[in-house]
């Protein structure tokens, strides 16, 4: 009875070490196939990411610069274009050689200097002597104290177009136009109530010759009668910086014939220029009045002007250039080197 009883409590041990046995196979296939899964995902999802990866642009500097010039670029085409600093008022020609930067609003003179400074690829612009600057439409100036080119001015005004028929004295509101330095210059000097506004004035290298301009706009070769009303650059004027200004300053016609034209048969004796009246002492500052015939010595003690020489100019109008076109004009006070009228 006993040796059945041990048969059969091994029996049941073997029975359920089985059953044990199989109950644990599922169990760890189970965990084998939930990590095959995870590891399956997981790769799963390395893949897509590198494909993206892929498919994405890669990130470079260029990129990178683009984006930002998105972001801020402005277009200041209307006051900064073609390395050209746009003028429309009189406070920026003011500004020109101050190396003040450019203002986003200093087209509008009520809003001049405010606004974001101008910059163009990283640079910014500012009124500099060496820059070119473009007038966008004619600019009243102030003739008692009128608006000076700087003197060590070296940039350029473009889009200029001199030409001889526009206009240089507008009588209906006594209006003078400026082209150029060499009016900013005899208006602004101490002298200019007596310096004569002369109908070549247009042009930078004819300034101070041609005929006189009278105050109704008749010019000298048509109206002798009105000399005494001449016009001068007088400080009373209205003026006006014309869209055509140029800052050229070529030598003037009045100089060269000052300092090369010498009658037949003419000697200096002592003069530094031909036909040469007053000598001015720089040690002294006193002038002296050359006497060189028997009409200066009797004209000594009259009180009257002692006359610079004057020359002939030829315009190339009529037939064989004579009779027609020919005017006199004289070599005046402050053009060309002389000083002012000395009585005899």
């Amino acid at each position: 009875m006993t040796r059945y009883r041990g048969k059969i409590s091994r029996i049941i041990a073997i029975s359920l070490c089985l059953l044990l046995f199989i109950e644990t196979i599922p169990i760890y296939a189970l965990e084998n196939t939930i990590v095959e899964d995870e590891v399956l995902t997981k790769q799963e999802q390395s893949n897509e990411v590198s494909q993206d990866m892929e498919q994405e642009e890669p990130v470079t500097d260029e990129n990178l610069n683009l984006d930002s010039q998105n972001e801020v670029v402005k277009d200041y085409s209307y006051i900064y274009e073609n390395n050209i600093i746009k003028i429309y008022n009189q406070k920026q020609l003011e500004a020109i050689g101050t190396g003040m930067p450019v203002k986003e609003k200093d087209n509008n003179l009520s809003e001049y200097g405010t606004g974001e400074e101008v910059q163009y690829q990283g640079e910014k612009i500012c009124y500099t002597l060496d820059r070119k600057y473009q007038l966008m439409n004619d600019i009243p100036l102030d003739g008692q104290s009128i608006w000076q080119l700087p003197e060590n001015f070296t940039g350029e005004f473009v889009n200029q177009n001199i030409d001889k028929e526009k206009v240089l004295y507008r009588s209906q509101d006594d209006t003078v136009y400026i082209y150029h330095p060499y009016q900013l210059m005899t208006i602004g000097g101490e002298n200019s109530e007596n310096e004569p506004i002369m109908s070549n004035d247009i042009t930078p290298a004819e300034f101070g010759t041609g005929n006189f301009l009278y105050k109704d706009g008749t010019n000298a070769g048509k109206n002798w009668k009105a000399a005494q009303e001449y016009l001068t650059y007088a400080k009373s004027h209205t003026y006006i910086l014309s869209k055509d200004f140029t800052e050229k300053k070529p030598e003037l016609m009045s100089n060269k014939a000052a300092q090369s034209v010498w009658l037949p048969d003419e000697k200096p004796d002592g003069r530094t220029l031909p036909g040469q009246v007053i000598y001015h002492d720089k040690g002294t500052g006193k002038n002296y009045i050359l006497i060189g015939n028997e009409t200066q010595l009797r004209a000594i003690g009259s009180n009257q002007f002692v006359t610079h020489r004057l020359y002939l100019y030829l315009n190339p109008k009529g037939i064989a250039n004579i009779g027609k076109g020919i005017h006199f004009y004289p070599l005046l006070s402050g053009r060309c080197g002389f000083r002012n009228a000395v009585n005899a």
